[in-house]
């Protein structure tokens, strides 16, 4: 069997985001995909640099007697994945990274948004996850980007709550937004294949010569028609990517 690959999700996500991508290839390949901290079940912890998650990377990556492995990441995911590589270059056998590029992003009012709208939630009122909804909708309309942050709302102790550290999100949404100063000068020379959405404006043209200072092998291809969910919106196309990936074969499209 080929080498395991770890598939990392984006903010407010969790490792059951990739479980239908992951179904398509579990009989081939093995795959991982973990909760990163404040996410999903994995412990809630203050410090969110991209340094201190790539270094949880590796110790997933002890912790399971994997020598080398490809990385798979989305948005948030992709950053841990490329400063894993960066930062541990020898564990790290291919890099796929979707919609995310090493650069910081300015989305803090975007996303200041939709933790206060979080936040104000009265959990107390909430029966249901239909009522959640409803609340939300007002300073939430989008509707599948509120659906996406419900799957968050959990029972505790027979009441509505919560599964991410609100408080910490918000107060390390700086570094979330950043690429680490650290990391300049480093460069990562293995198989790097970057996969954006051609209605998304998180890889522009204009950071593609950034990617290739980092990761100078890097090929490049845009999904034409959909926005930064890449692998939600067009599942078929993003497997057909993955599953090149996986096999090592990258074409060099769409640059």
């Amino acid at each position: 069997m080929s080498q395991p690959a770890i598939l990392l999700h984006g903010l407010y996500g969790s490792g059951n985001n990739w479980r239908s991508i992951a179904r398509r290839f579990e009989k081939d390949y093995t795959l991982y995909t973990p909760d990163l901290r404040c996410h999903g079940r994995a412990p809630h912890h203050p410090d969110m640099r991209y340094t201190t998650l790539a270094a949880d990377i590796i110790d997933l990556l002890d912790k399971e007697n994997i020598d080398q492995a490809k990385l798979v990441g989305h948005s948030m995911g992709g950053k841990v994945a490329m400063a894993t590589a960066l930062l541990e270059p020898t564990r790290v056998s291919g890099l796929m990274v979707v919609d995310i590029a090493p650069v910081t992003y300015d989305h803090s009012r975007e996303h200041g948004s939709l933790i206060n709208a979080m936040q104000a939630l009265d959990l107390t009122a909430v029966n249901s996850r239909e009522d959640a909804d409803q609340a939300l909708s007002k300073s939430i309309p989008n509707t599948p980007v509120r659906q996406f942050l419900l799957t968050n709302l959990v029972r505790q102790d027979n009441q509505w709550a919560w599964r991410l550290p609100l408080d910490i999100l918000a107060d390390q949404l700086p570094e979330l937004q950043d690429w680490p100063a650290s990391l300049s000068g480093r460069q990562w020379d293995g198989p790097a294949h970057f996969v954006y959405g051609g209605q998304s404006d998180y890889v522009l043209p204009s950071s593609h010569a950034t990617i290739r200072q980092f990761f100078p092998a890097a090929t490049l291809h845009c999904i034409d028609g959909v926005g930064h969910w890449v692998h939600a919106e067009k599942p078929d196309a993003f497997a057909t990517e993955l599953h090149s990936f996986l096999t090592g074969k990258h074409h060099v499209r769409g640059l």
